[in-house]
């Protein structure tokens, strides 16, 4: 009979990726609760700039961290919609220098991700391998901020469930202060990490809208 198509290419291609055997998962991309693993809408940058336009590298490094966190959520709830986080991921990967080959395997990631039955073989080990490319490629300066950015993505997710307990672990408290040290008061971003501090130490019964409303804030300046 006919070949089976190759839904879990994916796999292949992953593994080829030149990484450390011995990793260690990063706090953001850490295993979260259900409840912060809700079907929350991606951010959106609302300029008028395609994931295959060219950015500079800090919008880029902004960028890929918002859809790596999409991408380990819908992964994560076996949601296809992992498959276009993919897809944007393989895009921006692919204006890095040299960085094609990560690009290809995010695109055969995103076919299996868009099929049910494939999406269901996806490993956390595979997201997380594809991942730590993406790190590696970025390289430990824009790595900061892939790794900022996703952490505010995350942290919507969590705002929406009305879980502010994930914004007020020490992981998350340590992000807001390296933040304030990298965008400075008075800055779009600066302003947004500062209020968000404040409204997490408030701690007033509407503070999850306003933390959510500062953090759409907050992705809106990094990522544009």
């Amino acid at each position: 009979g006919a070949a089976a198509p190759a839904r879990d290419s994916h796999v292949e291609a992953v593994a080829a990726l030149p990484v450390p055997l011995a990793t260690t998962d990063s706090v953001v991309f850490a295993p979260a609760s259900p409840r912060r693993l809700l079907a929350v809408v991606p951010f959106a940058w609302s300029d008028a700039r395609s994931e295959g336009d060219a950015l500079p590298p800090d919008m880029r490094a902004a960028r890929l961290g918002v859809r790596l966190a999409d991408l380990e959520g819908g992964a994560a709830r076996r949601d296809t919609s992992a498959g276009a986080a993919a897809l944007a991921v393989a895009s921006l990967v692919g204006q890095i220098d040299g960085a094609g080959y990560i690009a290809g395997a995010y695109r055969r990631l995103a076919d299996s991700l868009r099929d049910r039955a494939a999406a269901q073989r996806v490993t956390a080990a595979d997201v997380r391998r594809a991942r730590e490319a993406v790190e590696i490629a970025v390289g430990p300066t824009e790595d900061a901020l892939v790794q900022f950015a996703a952490w505010a993505e995350l942290a919507r997710f969590a705002a929406a469930a009305g879980d502010l307990a994930f914004l007020r672990e020490p992981a998350s408290r340590a992000h807001l202060e390296r933040a304030t040290a990298r965008f400075a008061a008075g800055t779009p971003a600066g302003d947004a990490v500062r209020r968000v501090q404040r409204q997490l130490a408030d701690g007033t019964p509407d503070g999850v809208i306003a933390v959510r409303r500062s953090l759409d804030t907050l992705l809106a300046a990094v990522t544009r």
